[in-house]
């Protein structure tokens, strides 16, 4: 009887499964740790914001406009994806306790 027989195994390919669960998770915690810091730096900037009111709450939708895609690639970007999410909540945190300083 040959080696070729019926009782040879044929080759399953196993299917690997996809990752896109894990990146559409990560990007909309990414999104959401971004836009928290950006809701509490708009909050809190009439507080700590120079000049009258509405000054302040300009400087501080800046300063959130221009840190929401960097704290995203943060969140998003990493290597280890909980470093990064650690980064970005800290830094809300940071803004969450702007709230508490008054000039």
């Amino acid at each position: 009887m040959s080696s070729y027989g019926a009782s040879t195994r044929k080759a399953v390919r196993q299917r690997t499964p996809s990752p896109t669960p894990k990146w559409i998770g990560r990007g909309v915690l990414s999104l959401v740790l971004a836009w928290i810091f950006a809701h509490f730096v708009t909050l809190g900037s009439p507080h700590w914001g120079p000049g009258t009111r509405h000054d302040a709450v300009i400087f501080g939708q800046m300063i959130a406009i221009g840190l929401f895609p960097i704290l995203f690639l943060i969140a998003f970007g990493t290597k280890n994806p909980v470093r990064g999410a650690v980064f970005v909540g800290i830094a809300c945190i940071a803004a969450a306790s702007g709230l508490l300083f008054e000039r």
